[in-house]
This record gives C-alpha cells, structure tokens and sequence, in this order.
C-alpha cells in the first residue's frame, strides 16, 4: 500500500481553530479523518461534513477532563460522537487493555503509533474476541516537524502508508517553530477569542498552514482513513 492521507487531532482546540482549519479542506476539497476530544460548536459542525470522518482522541493521562477512568472516557466520547470508528490516542497513551476496550465499543482503525519518516508502513489486523480492529500507525505531524525541524519534506518521495497528523491550532498559528506556539499559549487572554488570537499567527516563516495548502494541492485522491482500510481488508 502506497498511499497518503491527512487527519487532524482536535486537542480541545478553541473554536476559532477550528472553523479555520474545517474551512480551509473544506475550500481545498480534501477528505479528512478527525479525531475529536470535547463537545462544543465547531465539533458539531464537523460532524455533518461529508468529506470529514470523525474519530475519537481519548486522553487517558491522569486528570483527563473526559472521564475518570478508560471506560468512562470512551463512553462520554461515543456519547458525543457515536459514528465513530477510528481512534487515536492522546499521548500515544496505550496498553492491552486499552486496545480491548477499542473493540468493545465497536472501534475498527487504531492510529495511536507514530513511526516519525519511516518507510513502507503498513496497516496491521488484530483480533479481540471477534472484533477486527485495523491498525494505522501515523508517519508525520506537526509538532513534530517544529520540534525536530525536519524539512518539510513530500511524503511521496517514502513509499508504503503515510497518515499525516496536524492540529487545528497550528494549523491556524502556521506554526513554524515551538516559540511560535509557546508564545501563543503563554500570552494569550483567558477567554480571548479570533481577534486576540490574529496577533500570534506567524506570517513570516512557512508553517504548518503553507505545508497543508501545498500538500493539499499536490496529492490527489486523498481519501478517510475509513476508506483506506476498506482497500487494504479487501486485498486492493
């Protein structure tokens, strides 16, 4: 399987983030995968998107806002958003019985690895009981590229699968580098809303925004993480 695909982690982005990122594919006219964490406005609109396939992004780190245990987490999170399938863990938190409780509340894509540039990726089948869950380990996301200052590179130039990761809040920072974010997240106002938020965008530096529009306009065919492992389970 030779094959790219973008997805997006929520991380209880604000609002504003949000609508910017959701316009942006939407105008591009991409297909997205979206691994959400929290209720709120934005989200709900994602939902009935027809080019977004939501999944969840549970946090199962101590004092999680969306529940106090694994089971709890996941039943708030498939409370808000029960067509869900597909899942990607916050802090690439896992352990086995993390991965059976997945297939107990009917989770058939796990993309909760990241193998940062590796070559040839490819989904893998595990088997709970008699639940098939699909697993997509991811190979790139922004934080990080900025983190480890990477290049930019086009992932077709790597061949097997590759599952790129952005965040709605760098996407609308055009994150360039840690600073930019730390500056936003040390400065801007409790409550602050877009206009506030206009001030910390970086315009100088290509980000992560460039890197989307680019990408986005170079790959063709960019299809739901969904739509792929219907590909890889039948043998395509």
């Amino acid at each position: 399987m030779n094959e790219t695909a973008i997805s997006f982690d929520c991380d209880w982005a604000p609002d504003f983030a949000i609508d910017y990122t959701a316009s942006l594919i939407s105008s591009l006219r991409i297909k997205s995968t979206w691994f959400m964490t929290h209720r709120s406005r934005a989200c709900e609109k994602l939902i009935s998107s027809p080019d977004v396939e939501i999944g969840i992004h549970p946090n199962f780190l101590q004092n999680s806002t969306q529940g106090k245990n694994p089971v709890q987490i996941m039943e708030s999170l498939k409370e808000i958003f029960p067509t869900a399938k597909a899942v990607r863990t916050h802090a690439m938190v896992y352990s086995a019985s993390i991965a059976q409780l997945f297939a107990l509340f009917d989770l058939s894509i796990d993309s909760s690895v990241y193998l940062g540039g590796m070559q040839n990726i490819q989904p893998l089948i595990t088997r709970y009981g008699n639940k098939l869950i699909v697993r997509m380990p991811y190979y790139w996301s922004d934080d990080g590229e900025v983190n480890y200052n990477l290049g930019w590179e086009n992932p077709e130039t790597s061949p097997g699968l590759k599952i790129l990761c952005f965040h709605p809040l760098h996407v609308f920072l055009n994150t360039d580098c840690w600073n930019t974010y730390s500056v936003f997240r040390n400065n801007f106002p409790a409550g602050g809303d877009v206009d506030d938020a206009m001030a910390f965008v970086n315009r100088n530096h290509f980000g992560t925004m460039n890197y989307l529009i680019q990408l986005c306009q170079q790959l063709k065919g960019l299809r739901t993480l969904s739509e792929i492992k219907e590909d890889f389970l039948s043998g395509n």
